[in-house]
């Protein structure tokens, strides 16, 4: 993941628009609603003006509220404010002077505008105000019904005809209509996106959850069984009673280090890993010699290998050479080698080779003639709720999450990882990197 902040060269202006900013389903609404505010104005103002009727309103549309709406509709998309409170004041001053030029009250269709209106301003402010929202247009609303009978008395707004009235009724409620459905529309898909979103986040932490008991269990199962192996050999040593030999001694000190090593490795590959799964490990591409890579890989786990007579064969052309991580090739190379002299009896067989697997990739092998698996075993290799772990031939430790780290690994290069594998004849682990 790679994140990208501001530098400190950037020069701040009033006239720079961040829009492609994260915004939550709230400012989205925000938004929507200033925006949807405008195109009902505007057609509005457009059939008063055919119609001769509002003229005072459609002024105040024109060179107040049009102009406003679009202000803080700039604010918003661009610069990141948002204000319910100042949106909604100015509804309710404009449903005060449309109330006023058409004096209809109950009569027009200014009782289905302030439905529209109260659902927007519901819609983009916070849950605790929304009764005092609901008191407040209910309030002005009665307040503007006595205005109108007790001190207007007269209608300030009359149609030519029966038809221009009706004509401006309908459209009026088609428009009213259509702007308090685009409202309810926005909050059923906030709710199904929000919906989504929590059941993909459960999904994730359900995951998560199972990752952390596996590996807790692989811990606690796998530290107690070393930690009894190494006990017991020192409490045998350590004993004054006990009259050991020096091949005695050297033997049981030798079964003691290699538990420690086994509880210290796993230890060490719980924390790579979960170094690994973090944002912040980052990959980079440099050039490498791929046949140097396996050599040195293969000089270390040369001890390993003399113990079980087994032969370690590099087909690694001189000449070839790679464009990836040194830390990817190398973790990879290590564990799959490793795992190989593990599951391989003596006197066994461990080829290293690459060939070209795409149009830029190298397809690198380390196959062996080992034990092998069966398919479920390979099935289950890269589960994180499935314990994968099993004995070498020579009842060698291993806890599975070697091969885990390699998964993780693989998944943040952007290569691929292939295993095939067949109980008796051995198992075949590959990787891709770029050719240089």
């Amino acid at each position: 993941m790679v994140i990208k902040g501001k530098t400190g060269n950037e020069k701040s202006s009033f006239f720079n628009c961040n829009k492609d900013a994260e915004k939550t389903i709230q400012q989205k609404l925000y938004l929507g609603t200033l925006l949807a505010m405008i195109i009902v104005l505007i057609p509005n103002v457009i059939m008063n003006y055919y119609l001769g009727v509002n003229q005072l309103g459609n002024q105040a549309t024109v060179f107040l509220s049009i102009p406003a709406l679009l202000f803080l509709y700039f604010l918003g998309r661009c610069k990141q404010y948002y204000n319910w409170i100042i949106v909604g004041i100015g509804v309710l001053i404009y449903l005060a002077i449309m109330w006023q030029n058409s004096s209809r009250g109950l009569y027009g269709t200014l009782p289905l505008i302030y439905i529209g209106s109260l659902l927007a301003v519901i819609g983009i402010s916070k849950p605790q105000y929304h009764i005092h929202i609901v008191v407040i247009f209910l309030a002005q609303f009665f307040a503007l019904i006595a205005i109108d009978e007790y001190f207007l008395k007269k209608e300030v707004v009359e149609y030519d005809t029966e038809l221009s009235h009706n004509v401006d009724l309908t459209i009026s409620y088609i428009l009213t209509f259509l702007f308090s459905s685009w409202i309810l529309r926005f909050y059923m898909l906030a709710y199904l996106q929000q919906h989504k979103k929590m059941k993909i986040q459960y999904a994730e932490l359900k995951k998560a959850n199972a990752m952390k008991n596996m590996y807790f269990t692989i811990m606690v199962h796998d530290l107690k069984g070393s930690f009894n192996n190494i006990l017991g050999f020192t409490n045998l040593m350590s004993d004054s009673n006990q009259d050991f030999s020096i091949e005695q001694l050297r033997n049981m000190s030798g079964l003691t280090n290699t538990s420690a090593r086994a509880s210290y490795q796993l230890l060490e590959d719980i924390l790579e890993l979960s170094r690994i799964q973090q944002d912040e490990f980052k990959l980079k591409r440099e050039q490498l010699n791929l046949r140097t890579c396996v050599q040195n890989i293969l000089a270390k786990s040369q001890v390993s290998a003399q113990k079980k007579e087994i032969q370690l064969i590099n087909n690694i052309k001189e000449d070839t050479q790679i464009k990836s991580d040194q830390y990817y090739v190398d973790t990879l190379l290590r564990n799959f080698i490793n795992n190989a002299i593990k599951f391989t009896p003596q006197q066994g067989i461990i080829t290293i080779s690459a060939k070209k697997h795409q149009q830029s990739k190298l397809l690198i092998t380390v196959k062996d003639t080992g034990i092998g698996m069966n398919q479920k075993l390979v099935d289950n290799l890269f589960k994180d709720d499935v314990k994968s772990n099993r004995s070498g031939t020579d009842g060698e430790p291993s806890n599975g999450i070697g091969l885990k780290i390699c998964r993780e690994l693989t998944i943040k290069s952007g290569n691929e990882l292939l295993i095939s594998s067949t109980p008796g004849k051995g198992s075949t682990f590959s990787f891709t990197a770029t050719i240089a």
